[in-house]
């Protein structure tokens, strides 16, 4: 029998083979579907997983992902798999805070809005000591085009540091 991570890895190696495959397809609005192909996604998945663990993503450690993009999120959770880090996603309708408390995950990986919850709102206080930024830096404007990939986008962490709340360092 197969396990469930390895079978995962051999379906993204086989992407590989057609690069060029439609695998995804994210829409954020009327008239803005794109979609993100098997060379895109493993390209996101690599990129997340370096940045993962440029930060000090390890094993067995547990990540909260909160985005609403759908290539982000796959990414994310593929590549807390693949470092054999415990992916954590919250039901939209739960009580975050609540649910971060009981789960206490060391590592929080979401977009501008769920970082400035995160720390507005006390989500995580005190089990949270790696936090990373995916997206842009603040939702694009009106009629400007969203990132297709990860590749436009910043990757910053609050690093290992004593409290989460310090300022991010910034990678790209």
């Amino acid at each position: 029998m197969t396990t469930a991570p390895d079978g995962m890895f051999a379906r993204l190696a086989r992407l590989s083979e057609r690069p060029d495959a439609t695998v995804l397809v994210r829409c954020t609005g009327a008239g803005s579907a794109q979609e993100v192909t098997a060379a895109q996604l493993l390209d996101g998945c690599r990129h997340t997983a370096d940045a993962l663990r440029t930060a000090g993503v390890r094993r067995g450690d547990k990540a909260v992902v909160m985005t609403r993009d759908a290539h982000r999120l796959v990414a994310s959770v593929y590549a807390l798999v693949w470092l054999g880090a415990v992916p954590v996603l919250i039901e939209p309708r739960a009580e975050v805070r609540r649910c971060l408390d009981e789960i206490a995950p060391g590592v929080f990986v979401g977009e501008p809005l769920a970082q400035v919850a995160r720390r507005a709102l006390g989500w995580g206080r005190g089990h949270v000591r790696t936090a990373l930024v995916i997206g842009r830096a603040f939702p694009a404007r009106s009629g400007s085009s969203g990132s297709t990939c990860l590749r436009e986008c910043r990757t910053a962490a609050v690093g290992r540091h004593a409290s989460p709340h310090q300022s991010p360092r910034t990678w790209r």
